[in-house]
């Protein structure tokens, strides 16, 4: 799960992502 994390914050740190689009993005 720590790795989800740090992946989903490096993606949104290089992506302007919105929040909403997270849950689908860990999904995915």
């Amino acid at each position: 799960m720590e790795l989800t994390a740090d992946i989903v914050a490096a993606y949104v740190s290089k992506n302007s992502v919105p929040v909403s689009s997270l849950p689908d993005l860990i999904a995915s």
